[in-house]
């Protein structure tokens, strides 16, 4: 039921499933492994909610139990890249890629072949980008992107990459591929749906190119449409913050004043709603 809701985009009552689900296999059986792959799913439901503090918490008592019990190796893999995901948020780059790299070292050639393998080299890429080390980032997706389009083809999994693969193709000057690349996710999520969550996160970062490019009607469109999803979700998602703040400087830099400082303003509440400061 639980993976029936995210899947939905419900995830306030995917969460609620997933809690319930694993308070049922800790009466039962606390020993089994598969307790894991619960404790998994809540802590990324967590993440995924913006709750960033009880998502590691969550992280570190599955952690705890992992190190207790007879834990199979993909499942250690998966909490390998659940801690690589909390020490990027945190900006511990280099803790960070340790961890997916040892996700990437664990999985061995099975990492080639399953959805995980592909988060692991999508965080990487990211994080070569963050670094300033475009050409390493550019290896990642080639591998990430056919990943995606092997096992999970127009699923919201190959949607992530592929706008990510486009942001950084536009930080690298490739403005015709990063087109490509946020055209293609749209397409997808077109036939998923219009307002999933994610179509914000994809529409505000295809509007930083559109405005790059001169085209200042679509990227205030796309400013508009990533905040109007955003509206819809069980809370303020916490990409709405940055959002606010980008659309703000775009604004600003076309001439609306007024209204820049008042994006500036709602930005400032919406992040100081979370629970995790180094989110801004």
């Amino acid at each position: 039921l639980a993976e029936v809701l995210e899947a939905a985009d419900r995830r306030q009552d995917a969460l609620v499933e997933y809690r319930r689900a694993l308070d049922m296999q800790l009466a039962i059986d606390p020993q089994n492994p598969e307790v894991l792959i619960n404790w998994i799913d809540v802590v990324g439901n967590l993440a995924r909610l913006g709750r960033f503090d009880e998502s590691d918490a969550e992280l570190v008592r599955a952690e705890s139990m992992a190190q207790r019990i007879a834990t199979p190796v993909l499942t250690r893999a998966h909490l390998a890249l659940m801690r690589g995901n909390s020490e990027w948020r945190r900006s511990r780059l280099s803790a960070a890629v340790g961890h997916y790299q040892e996700s990437l070292r664990l999985l061995g050639a099975e990492s080639r072949r399953i959805g995980l393998g592909a988060s692991a080299l999508n965080n990487l890429a990211l994080i070569a980008a963050e670094r300033g080390d475009l050409q390493a980032s550019a290896r990642y997706w080639i591998e990430a992107l056919a990943l995606e389009a092997e096992l999970r083809p127009g699923s919201i999994n190959e949607v992530r990459v592929l706008t990510n693969a486009a942001r950084v193709a536009h930080m690298s000057g490739d403005v015709n591929t990063a087109t490509q690349r946020y055209e293609k996710a749209a397409a997808i999520l077109a036939q998923i749906s219009r307002d999933a969550s994610f179509s914000a996160y994809l529409h505000a970062n295809w509007a930083e190119l559109e405005a790059d490019l001169g085209r200042i009607e679509s990227a205030d469109a796309k400013f508009r449409e990533a905040l109007r999803i955003n509206a819809l979700q069980d809370r303020d998602c916490y990409c709405t913050g940055p959002t606010l703040r980008d659309h703000a400087v775009f604004l600003a830099e076309t001439g609306r004043l007024e209204e820049a400082l008042a994006q500036l303003s709602k930005a400032r509440a919406v992040l100081d709603g979370f629970d995790n400061g180094t989110i801004e």
